[in-house]
């Protein structure tokens, strides 16, 4: 692991195609990933709280002798539960 530190969810882009024969109607056609989101990006998240977690994008590269380097700051995630509320 690029951080060292441990994580809830690793997440792994991958190539973005996925060999799915028959999507669901309405479902977004897979595509490969935009720059710079690729096979080698991996986004370590930890749960804080409820509706809340944070990350870090590291890329990993193609060689194993090759250092991981920080892709971007951290990545602070939270959720919306404004539109759960129901006015009374």
């Amino acid at each position: 692991m690029s951080t060292e530190q441990p994580c809830d969810l690793a997440y792994e882009f991958g190539d973005g195609v996925y060999d799915i024969k028959e999507l669901p109607l309405g479902f977004p056609k897979p595509v490969k990933h935009p720059y710079p989101f690729n096979d080698q990006i991996v986004v370590y998240v930890r749960y804080l709280a409820p509706g809340v977690s944070v990350g870090q994008a590291w890329q990993e590269g193609t060689k194993l002798e090759q250092v991981p380097r920080k892709l971007c700051g951290e990545i602070l995630m939270v959720k919306d539960y404004t539109s759960l509320r129901q006015d009374q």
